[in-house]
C-alpha cells in the first residue's frame, strides 16, 4: 500500500502498473546514463570530482530524498509524530546538498584529496560509524 501512495505522490493517481513500468524506464536510462559519464570521468578523465566527493552527494542525497518520503507519505498520528524530527531536518539536508552540489560543479580536475570534506570523512582507526537514525521507521508496501 506504501508503494502505491508514492507512485500516487509522484505521478498522480494514473494507472500504477504504467506509472511502475514508466519510472523503470526512467531508471534504466538515468542508470546507463550514469555509469556511463561515471566511468568516463573515473577511468579516463581522472576526474575527482567524481570519486569521494560525488560519493557523498549520493548518500546525502538519499538521506534527504527517504526523508522527503517519510515524512510525506506519513499517514497515522503515530507516524507523523515518528517523523517530525525528520521533517524539521528536511530545510538543513537541503541545505547540505546544495552546497554540495555547488562544490562539485565549481570543483577544478583534481586530485580527491583537495576536496575538505572528503578530507575528514577519511576513516583514521579510531573512529566508528553511528547507527543512522533515517529509515529506522517500520516499513510496509
Amino acid at each position: 500500500m506504501r508503494r502505491r501512495r508514492l507512485f500516487a505522490f509522484f505521478c498522480g493517481f494514473r494507472d500504477y502498473t504504467n506509472a511502475v513500468l514508466a519510472e523503470h524506464g526512467n531508471y534504466v536510462r538515468c542508470s546507463s546514463s550514469y555509469l556511463c559519464a561515471h566511468h568516463l570521468a573515473e577511468h579516463l578523465m581522472q576526474d575527482a570530482a567524481f570519486d569521494e566527493p560525488l560519493r557523498i552527494y549520493e548518500q546525502w542525497y538519499s538521506e534527504y530524498f527517504r526523508t522527503f518520503c517519510d515524512t510525506a507519505l506519513a499517514e497515522t498520528e503515530e507516524e507523523k509524530q515518528a517523523t517530525a524530527p525528520m521533517d524539521a531536518l528536511k530545510p538543513l539536508l537541503k541545505y547540505q546538498l546544495a552546497e554540495a552540489r555547488k562544490a562539485i560543479l565549481e570543483m577544478p580536475q583534481m586530485p580527491a584529496e583537495d576536496w575538505r570534506e572528503a578530507q575528514i570523512r577519511k576513516p583514521t582507526g579510531d573512529t566508528q560509524r553511528l547507527r543512522a537514525i533515517f529509515g529506522s521507521m517500520n516499513r510496509t508496501n
